[in-house]
């Protein structure tokens, strides 16, 4: 039999995100529901569950109804343990905004809001995050969408070209979460479906004043490339775009067919989602016929369109942000044993 290599305190972390899971999804856990959900000993839960409890991660809620002896507790997750911070800057209609979420652990957004601003710097970010944290004091960490890309918490590239160079966290003095907006908005888009079996996906996302961007997902997981930078495709240089080519229907959607066409032919994924403001069924099913015309069935993907993006990025970006509080820790099989 294959054993699991990882460490004690791994392992711990493994058995207590099993366990933060399971209670997430029911309002009512018992430490023997819970055993026998999970697998994991009578022991060994309740001992997360005293670790969870003290901490105030979960509530004890009642007691559970006698089965002839001593009723089993209760326990509820506590969705307001910590809150996140979502923010990211967009363009609309020639306007430039910051969109600003905060949310707790489950799915209730506590603040919504889309804020016009007169230009995106760090003293803006700043500014935005110290309002919150003021309104809202149980956030502890801020995800942070960026058109371009980074290395960890530092800015290498942004289409705002004076938070490039920026680690986020140094300056702000509270974790920072900062990745690709497309990235986000596939992870978001994934979460949203509550993961899928395809092989591959691809999310592109066309905004009003910048050439387009996509992020590519291989099984739930996102593939960023050695550098960070996989999905850069603006810099597929035999697809030109430029403001007007999203207002004329006819050489987007062959524009648009022709970068799934070299796309489909290099990666073969399952599907390809795409989405923009201005995009409409019309504009699928053009793409759709013009692909299904030049490419074999072996490459022929499904295109499908989604209206939401924000949304989607919003959902990512609080999936990052949890991540980094309960980071996700896999145990490898070791092939020595």
């Amino acid at each position: 039999m294959e054993k699991l290599k990882g460490n004690s305190i791994a392992i711990k972390e493994v058995n207590i995100n099993i366990i933060r899971e399971a209670i997430k999804n029911n309002p009512f856990a018992t430490k023997p529901s819970l055993a026998k959900e999970t697998g994991l000993t009578s022991a060994t839960v309740g001992t997360i569950l005293n670790e969870l409890l003290a901490q105030n991660e979960i509530l004890e809620i009642n007691q559970g109804k006698s089965t002839g002896g001593r009723p089993a507790k209760e326990y509820s997750y506590n969705f307001d343990f910590f809150h996140c911070l979502m923010l990211f800057p967009f363009e609309k209609n020639n306007i430039t905004y910051f969109s600003i979420c905060v949310s707790n652990l489950g799915k209730t957004n506590l603040w919504k809001e889309e804020r016009a601003v007169n230009k995106i710097n760090l003293n803006n970010i700043k500014n935005i995050i110290k309002e919150m944290l003021g309104r809202f004091p149980k956030i502890k960490v801020v995800g942070f969408g960026n058109a371009g890309t980074n290395e960890n918490d530092t800015i290498t590239f942004s289409d705002y070209s004076c938070l490039e160079g920026l680690n986020l966290t140094k300056e702000l003095e509270i974790p920072v979460v900062i990745e690709n907006d497309v990235n986000s908005a596939a992870i978001g888009f994934n979460k949203r479906k509550g993961g899928n079996n395809n092989l591959g996906t691809v999310y592109i996302y066309f905004p009003e004043s910048y050439p387009p961007g996509s992020a590519l997902l291989l099984n739930n997981k996102l593939y960023k490339g050695q550098t960070n930078c996989a999905g850069e495709i603006s810099n597929i240089k035999h697809v030109l775009w430029n403001k007007n080519i999203y207002n004329d229907f006819d050489n987007f959607c062959k524009n648009s067919a022709e970068l799934i066409e070299i796309m489909s032919a290099v990666l073969n994924p399952t599907c390809f989602i795409l989405s923009g403001n201005f995009l409409t069924e019309k504009h699928i099913n053009q793409i759709s016929s013009l692909c299904s015309n030049s490419l074999p069935n072996t490459l022929r993907p499904a295109i499908y369109l989604t209206t939401n993006y924000t949304d989607d990025l919003i959902l990512g970006l609080k999936e990052l942000c949890i991540n980094r509080i309960f980071p996700e820790i896999l145990l490898t099989r070791n092939k020595n044993y």
